[in-house]
């Protein structure tokens, strides 16, 4: 069984998930013959499928809304039991 993982702006990563557990050979540049079969249709489902653009976007506005309804940040004073900090 194989996993793939792609990356705009980074390799693309491919591992034999049942022989390699730990994901530590990226099968990516193999030339064995079922390899290359399954990286040619995963390229290809890819570039059908998905698009980095509208998913970047759509991280952003969720990033936002995120980032409104839970705001970061220390509040200018902090009471603890020996007064205002």
């Amino acid at each position: 069984m194989l996993k793939s993982q792609s990356f705009r702006d980074a390799p693309n990563l491919l591992f034999n998930i049942k022989n390699d557990l730990n994901e530590q050979k990226n099968l990516i540049d193999s030339t064995k013959s079922e390899v290359v079969k399954v990286k040619e249709y995963l390229r290809q489902h890819i570039k059908d499928t998905f698009n980095f653009d509208e998913v970047e976007q759509k991280r952003i506005k969720w990033t936002n809304r995120l980032a409104e309804k839970f705001p970061l940040g220390i509040p200018k004073t902090i009471k603890d039991g020996m007064g205002i900090i």
